[in-house]
């Protein structure tokens, strides 16, 4: 073997990495897993007395703690033998909660045998504090720490020192408990009736507890199915008995074409086996909906906080502070100026000797102390030097005042912040169809995208845009549901995506076919011509996570956005997508052709932001809604912070959507 085949499979991509990462965390957790409840179980001296008397006994789960140890043990086994990612189900919160709920209702019932044990044959005679004694007593001696294994001593049937309290207290006044059982038999009732005379409040209620826990609100229409005989086109369109195929366009210029071998057809040829494709129904375009083609007047709050002027009086004095610090040690650097910007504070110098810039590390903790922040980066471009601090009274924008600036336009515009300039920021999905938003749990990603959606929903009606949403992680995106906008239903598993894709695909082939019919280029100048019947509005695909596709199809959903891409402007779709991580499937030389903006966020690790923009910029990010754009057609980077939903302002807005397409029927 050459030195150099040897050295290129020493090469490892960042996905690689990544999997390498998750591979050891993932049998590091399960062997501890494994482990650790065992010694717990068996009450290794002193450790294992201690996490399973006090932690797990008293303060926990009391003898539903072995429950608890079965329960990690399995999970640990899964983690060591589970190789794709469904062991991660077992870390999410909906899982975790759920497991708390069971484990506690056990302990309970432990309590309760408990008192039936202690209290209830003595209840003439005992009364709370005596009964507390008692467990203290029991407990001390037969789970307390005292060197012996756990066949030397009694299993102490208890529910642990909460539930054990609470049953005690119940018991000593009763009527106590007949409040606490007619309340919980109240609300039984009312949620039976609720459900039975199918009250909204609770029907929502029920929905979004189904989608907590995973599951998905099947009560979408039956599909309209296209009988080949019956079918009547509106528009006269021509019937494309072609095979159906997939193209696969290199380029991100791809040259329409009228001959018909070379129009976007669909196909099944690359949809995941593991899922059942639903019959074709017909084309969006061509469904009998009725659009009202009002914007509905909504009235919403203001919500935003500004401290622009508090964070230009910290960075007035800090830069004083940083410039005292530089003379003390004899660092020639001038002050030119500061800038605030939403997020983030820039503080410009001058510096005689730029070399001077590399006993900064030595000085980085005293500068942090000097400026009252944890976190601050150096860039040097010439004798130009800019320190970046994070702001000291974090802002909000407001979603209203940047939303109220794109109404009534013309242009297919969504609302996203403010610029590190303070300068309204938007999105032009007819310019930029395809955009990506990515980052970390928790960086702002999730409000982006509500943000955007929640804008065009309120600055255009339904007949002017036409909308279809893929919320795999059942977020905020779910909530849209409602909003007369929507085409389809919202997609809430992977298996409903890869539906919702062959039904975009059969919209997309409609339109291309009527560009050949009517033989114009775009749908723009189709909606011109007068012989035009009907506007074939803009279509707009929003997915989240647009990483479970991934997993699940690789090749398919690479290729869908290839073709989404290759026609998004002439045949008037857009694409949102959202991804939590950034590897080389995501964003590699090929499919970075397929976007037009990135909307970056926190990244996990350095090797994402490298990856994403050769620099360790995402990283660094300060906060929540901290994002950096990255515009693929020039290459110009915008950093800015992202518009604030308010969760109650969201509600009342979707709230006011759906009673004015209620009142419009």
């Amino acid at each position: 073997m050459t030195s150099n085949n040897w050295r290129t499979q020493r090469l490892k991509t960042v996905a690689d990495n990544k999997n390498t990462k998750q591979l050891v965390v993932r049998i590091f957790s399960g062997i501890l897993l494994v482990i650790l409840p065992i010694l717990f179980l068996i009450r290794i001296p002193y450790l294992g007395e201690f996490f399973d008397g006090v932690l797990f006994d008293l303060l926990l789960f009391g003898t539903a703690k072995y429950f608890v140890y079965l329960y990690l043990i399995v999970i640990g086994i899964f983690f060591l033998l589970l190789k794709k990612p469904y062991w991660k189900s077992f870390i999410s919160k909906r899982w975790i909660y759920s497991s708390w709920i069971v484990f506690g209702l056990l302990a309970l019932i432990f309590a309760i045998v408990n008192y039936f044990k202690d209290w209830f044959p003595n209840r003439n005679n005992i009364d709370i504090q005596e009964y507390l004694n008692n467990f203290f007593v029991s407990w001390r001696m037969q789970t307390w720490v005292n060197g012996t294994l756990v066949w030397q001593r009694d299993v102490l049937i208890n529910g642990s020192l909460w539930w054990t309290l609470a049953v005690a207290i119940n018991a000593q006044v009763p009527i106590l408990l007949f409040f606490v059982l007619t309340f919980l038999l109240t609300i039984i009732i009312v949620l039976i009736v609720g459900l039975k005379l199918k009250w909204k409040k609770i029907i929502a209620f029920k929905e979004r507890m189904i989608v907590w826990f995973g599951g998905f609100v099947k009560n979408s229409k039956p599909s309209k199915v296209v009988n080949t005989h019956d079918f009547i086109n509106p528009y006269t369109m021509k019937t494309d008995d072609s095979t159906p195929i997939f193209e696969n366009h290199d380029m991100t210029d791809i040259n329409y074409s009228l001959d018909s071998e070379h129009s976007l057809v669909q196909s099944h040829e690359h949809v995941s086996t593991s899922h059942e494709i639903a019959p074709v129904a017909t084309p969006y375009s061509l469904q009998d909906h009725i659009f009202s083609n009002v914007v509905y007047g909504l009235e919403y709050d203001d919500i935003f906080i500004d401290n622009r002027e508090k964070n230009e009086a910290f960075a007035h004095e800090g830069m004083q502070n940083l410039t005292d610090f530089f003379i003390v040690r004899s660092i020639h650097a001038t002050p030119k100026n500061f800038h605030c910007g939403p997020s983030m504070i820039s503080m410009y110098y001058e510096l005689s000797d730029p070399n001077v810039v590399k006993e900064f590390a030595t000085y980085k903790n005293e500068m942090q102390s000097v400026l009252k922040v944890k976190q601050l980066d150096v860039y040097l471009k010439g004798n130009s030097l800019e320190i970046q601090i994070p702001v000291a009274y974090s802002n909000q924008i407001s979603f209203k005042q940047v939303n109220e600036t794109i109404f009534g336009a013309n242009r297919l515009v969504a609302a996203i912040g403010k610029t590190h300039q303070n300068q309204i920021c938007t999105v032009n999905l007819a310019e930029n169809p395809v955009v990506l938003l990515t980052g970390i749990l928790g960086s702002g990603k999730g409000m982006m995208l509500t943000s955007i959606v929640l804008s065009l929903v309120t600055n255009f009606s339904a007949k002017q845009i036409m909308l279809v949403i893929i919320d795999t992680r059942s977020s905020h995106l779910s909530r849209f549901v409602n909003v007369p906008h929507l085409v389809t239903d919202v997609a809430n598993t992977v298996g409903d995506a890869f539906t919702l894709f062959e039904e975009v695909l059969l919209e997309l082939k409609y339109r291309a076919q009527l560009l050949r019919e009517y033989e114009v280029t775009t749908i723009n100048e189709y909606n011109q011509l007068k012989t035009t019947v009907e506007r074939i509005k803009p279509l707009i695909l929003v997915i989240n996570d647009f990483g479970d596709m991934l997993e699940d199809d690789q090749e398919y959903v690479l290729k869908f956005l290839n073709t989404i891409h290759g026609y998004a402007q002439r045949l008037s779709v857009s694409l949102i997508l959202s991804v939590s991580q950034i590897n080389e499937l995501v964003y590699n030389e090929q499919s970075k052709k397929n976007y037009d903006q990135i909307y970056a966020f926190k990244a996990e690790s350095s090797e994402e932001s490298q990856l994403l923009l050769n620099k360790n910029h995402l990283v660094k990010l300060y906060g929540k809604g901290d994002f950096i754009m990255l515009n693929l057609k020039n290459h110009h980077t915008v950093r800015g912070l992202s518009c604030y939903v308010d969760n109650s302002q969201l509600n009342k807005i979707l709230e006011s959507l759906q009673k004015g397409n209620e009142n419009f029927y």
